[in-house]
């Protein structure tokens, strides 16, 4: 929330250096705009049987990170 009680995007005022992307990022975002991590990353739901796929899980991010 805002400063004044509104929600919505705020650019953070104690960070304005680039964060590079890893490498396993499917798309670089548009320079300057925000994006959803769920557009550049994988998504795992612990609720959808997370305790019997969290070995596949990491086994992808791995895999995606190049190990």
């Amino acid at each position: 929330m805002s400063q004044d009680g509104v929600y919505g995007w705020e650019w953070y005022k104690d960070y304005t250096q680039p964060v590079d992307l890893p490498g396993y990022f499917r798309a670089p975002p548009v320079h300057n705009s925000p994006i959803r991590l769920s557009e550049v990353t994988r998504e795992y739901d612990w609720s959808q049987n997370g305790y019997q796929n969290i070995g596949q899980w990491i086994d992808m991010a791995a895999q995606d990170a190049g190990h």
